[in-house]
């Protein structure tokens, strides 16, 4: 792969760390760095950028892409997708800024979406606001007493909530979650949205949304999001639910579409808006998905080895 030299007149000077990250894949990233014009951290300050592999220590810093044999990136193979994010992090024109807001929904009932709403939140550390309705979102099946605020306890005379909320919901590794319980929970639409909101957004912290089935009405129910990610299958009866969906509830933001499965092609034929395939929104904590949301007419075809998604 060929990547041309930047300046850091033009691109800044980013503090790049890698944390735990195999000798060979250090090498690959320290010269992409070099090349890119950015600094590799020596454990001063708050990196920019913390490049992170399967023996991590928890180095924390303003954005985290993770590399390795398991999960991540894969090095050789993603070097066009990691420059990418250098890049990002070398202007601090951050692909999804703070307090900022991503709902995602399917258009078929499945498990897909709530993996993709769980990806974004882990990657972004933020808050997952679940409206998807009565039931507790999946990742507390196993422990549905885990502590921390539920829908029931977020009042409906409320107008306003203290900036701190985010610290008193249930937390999920990297995240926190907002959702139901046997008491109830929230759809689309409730009043207590645009508030809860306001308070994660006071707080600094990345909010991603979990509207559950994209359907008719739901853009007017949607409330102010920076951006939309919808997922599901690809096949011909898939395909053809996801045009009605975008007929019937037009996005008013700038959205992506996620295809499970083959058939990625048959979304193109009635969106201008980016399709990506399940791998490759899986594929560094969701950053192709950031990086299409924010430059909807760039979205690159990633390569590894010979293969093209």
């Amino acid at each position: 792969m060929r990547v041309h030299k930047k300046t850091r007149t033009a691109h800044g000077s980013a503090l790049v760390a890698c944390d735990g990250v195999a000798e060979e894949e250090r090498e690959r990233v320290e010269n992409l760095v070099e090349v890119l014009g950015a600094k590799l951290w020596e454990d001063s300050g708050i990196p920019d950028l913390v490049i992170a592999g399967s023996a991590s220590t928890g180095i924390e810093g303003i954005r985290r892409v993770e590399v390795g044999a398991d999960f991540g990136l894969h090095l050789p193979g993603d070097e066009e997708l990691l420059a990418q994010v250098i890049l990002a992090s070398c202007t601090h024109n951050k692909e999804i800024p703070p307090s900022h807001v991503i709902a995602v929904a399917h258009w078929e009932e499945s498990r897909c979406s709530t993996v993709i709403a769980q990806l974004l939140a882990q990657s972004l550390r933020g808050v997952l606001i679940d409206l998807s309705g009565s039931g507790p979102f999946p990742a507390l099946l196993r422990d549905p007493d885990a502590p921390g605020i539920r829908w029931a306890d977020v009042s409906r005379t409320e107008n306003t909530f203290p900036a701190d909320l985010p610290e008193h919901l249930v937390k999920i590794g990297r995240y926190r979650v907002l959702t139901a319980d046997e008491r109830g929970g929230a759809r689309l639409g409730d009043s207590r949205l645009g508030p809860v909101v306001d308070a994660v957004k006071r707080s600094g912290t990345h909010t991603l949304i979990f509207c559950g089935l994209w359907e008719e009405g739901s853009q007017a129910r949607l409330g102010a999001v920076d951006g939309l990610v919808l997922v599901g299958p690809a096949d011909f009866e898939g395909a053809a639910r996801a045009a009605f969906a975008l007929a019937l509830s037009p996005p008013p933001v700038p959205y992506v579409l996620i295809a499970r499965g083959r058939g990625s092609s048959r979304l193109r034929a009635f969106t201008t808006a980016p399709v990506l395939t399940w791998a490759r929104a899986l594929r560094g904590g969701g950053q192709a998905i950031l990086h299409a949301l924010k430059y909807p007419s760039d979205t690159p075809t990633i390569r590894r080895g010979v293969r093209h998604e």
